[in-house]
């Protein structure tokens, strides 16, 4: 079912004369599997869930013995219901460990074909009992559609979901699995193609893609009625692009309603320094007098803007070189605080239908669906890097607060990789490569372990409750334009044998808060030890997006399995 190794266009590309230039370094992963990936979740255990090319298929993937990444092991997961094979989804990590899925911009027909949706089909998988249960949606005529909708976990734990044809908005409780629909009072515009970025302070910002160069700030409350919307100022760049689908009419609901695709906007990230870096799609060739921000011609120059959260103020940022855009691309922050950013190629094709449509095709093709399509002349799933035209290479930088630094290692040929944040700090690229970045964390950035309530030793399939400062991170670390922002603000208990160096990752869940960058306050979360965890001394870490804690000497003894109270 699996095979080892892909054609290594990254591997090849650091080959060039640009790899010199290269601070990271990306080493293939051994074990992938054969239809790739779509995008994947890093799991409280520390293992990762990806969905499968064939997009009702899923895998979970754990780090080796030693906690690489790179030669870990791939195992199918349970599959989708058959009745929900979505495409371009929200959803993320929950505070008690299982994965929301929600929406779908497209979804797979019984002809193999995708088709616009925005289905507001969503369901729950249980990493422990491997299962996907539906979900219902919030309740209203604003939740019928739902698609690509933006979401964020707010510090109390609940889900925010955005509509995306409306300023609606919800949120859900984990521990019931129950929506309230909650107030969006002087929410500007809809939804669609925005992306949400949690602050320091607990509130949410956002740039305003039909009302831009304004941002706002989303201020929650414990009541759903007094939830309302702030300004958050102007961006002093145009970060949204229109796409050349902006001036189509994209039918949906059996051909009774019309959506009008605002464009793209890039990614935005959270810093260890509190502000947030957001990168901009492409598109400064504009169109006639009628329609004067119609992308006519895809030629751009794509900018970037940094909001300061202690100020509220905005300033350009480096534009992104050579006619590259970051609009639907991906970004995670780096332990050394740096984020590490996508573009994707000029000249690729802005409607997104047709791409996710190529896409599918392609991995049909290369997983032998098809004889036909497979023996068809022309086809290549996975191009040489040495033939690969500049206008197929998606690129990665490293913004480092001032400039953004080429990293040709981690550039792929052909196909747009997904960024995930590992907790060795090491980015996945689409579980076909591991990025790792050069530098290192401040320990200001350290996770903290205050105390920890019973002695040092632990029993393997043991609960404890650890407390500490900054358990979460300084940052939800990962994020894309809209959908897909997998975010990863949680605590993972990490535990070294000191014997044989073996690493294991006890569960986490029930985390005292989903805040970012927390300080000096007192945080918790509760982690089962694994049952077959090996004796002897042994050192704890607290990880948070990549960066742990200064490590804990404990004592694994063979025991009766003990619950902290």
């Amino acid at each position: 079912m699996f095979r080892k190794s892909l054609i290594l266009a990254a591997a090849l590309l650091a080959g060039t004369s640009l790899g010199a230039m290269a601070a990271g370094t990306v080493t293939p992963v051994t074990n992938v599997p054969l239809d790739g990936v779509i995008y994947g979740f890093l799991l409280t255990d520390g293992s990762l869930l990806f969905q499968g090319g064939l997009l009702q298929d899923f895998y979970r993937f754990k780090p080796d013995s030693k906690g690489s990444y790179v030669n870990g092991t791939l195992y199918p997961a349970a599959a989708l219901p058959p009745n929900y094979i979505p495409y371009a989804t929200s959803g993320g990590v929950l505070p008690d460990g299982r994965v929301l899925l929600i929406g779908g911009e497209y979804e797979l027909l019984s002809n193999n074909t995708l088709t616009f949706s925005f289905t507001n089909q969503m369901a729950i998988y249980d990493p422990n009992a491997d299962t996907w249960t539906m979900v219902a949606p919030p309740f209203g005529p604003d939740w019928a559609f739902i698609g690509d909708s933006p979401w964020s976990l707010l510090p109390n734990g609940h889900l925010l979901l955005g509509s995306k044809f409306t300023t609606a908005m919800a949120e859900l409780d984990p521990k019931t699995l129950t929506w309230t629909n909650v107030s969006s009072f002087a929410k500007d515009d809809v939804f669609a193609e925005e992306g949400l970025t949690l602050l320091p302070n607990g509130s949410v910002l956002t740039v305003n893609m039909t009302d831009f160069p304004f941002a706002q700030r989303f201020i929650p409350n414990p009541d759903p009625s007094k939830t309302r919307w702030a300004d958050a100022g102007k961006t002093p760049v145009r970060l949204p692009a229109t796409d050349t689908n902006g001036s189509q009419n994209i039918i949906y609901d059996n051909g009774m309603r019309v959506y009008h695709p605002p464009g793209e906007i890039g990614p935005a990230i959270l810093r260890p320094d509190g502000t947030v870096f957001n990168s901009g799609a492409a598109c400064t060739i504009k169109g006639p007098s009628t329609d004067p921000d119609a992308c006519v011609t895809y030629q751009p120059t794509a900018h970037t803007a940094i909001y300061a959260t202690k100020t509220g103020t905005w300033t350009a940022g480096p534009d992104l070189p050579g006619m590259q855009g970051a609009g639907d691309t991906w970004s995670s922050l780096l332990p050394n605080g740096n984020v590490l950013v996508q573009t994707n190629p000029p000249g690729i094709t802005n409607d997104k239908l047709k791409r996710a449509n190529a896409r599918y095709a392609n991995i049909r093709k290369a997983t032998g669906h098809l004889a036909a399509e497979a023996a068809a002349p022309g086809f290549a799933p996975e191009a040489a890097a040495t033939a690969c035209p500049p206008t197929s290479i998606w690129r990665l930088y490293e913004f480092n607060g001032a400039s953004l630094i080429p990293e040709p290692a981690g550039s792929m040929c052909n196909n747009q990789p997904s960024l995930l944040l590992l907790p060795t700090g090491e980015v996945m690229l689409n579980l076909n490569f591991v990025y790792k970045s050069s530098g290192t964390f401040s320990n200001m950035w350290r996770p903290t372990i205050t105390s920890f309530l019973f002695s040092n030793n632990v029993n393997p399939g043991g609960t404890y409750q650890i407390f500490g400062r900054q358990l979460n991170g300084l940052s939800q670390a990962n994020a894309f334009g809209d959908e897909f922002q997998v975010a990863t603000n949680f605590p993972l208990v990490r535990i070294i044998n000191d014997a044989t160096g073996d690493v294991s990752y006890a569960r986490t869940y029930n985390f005292s808060t989903m805040a970012v960058a927390t300080g000096s306050a007192i945080v918790s979360t509760w982690f089962d030890v694994p049952t077959d965890l090996e004796t002897g001394d042994s050192k704890l870490e607290v990880v948070a997006n990549g960066i742990p804690s200064l490590p804990m000497p404990i004592t694994v003894v063979a025991g009766p399995k003990l619950t902290q109270k």
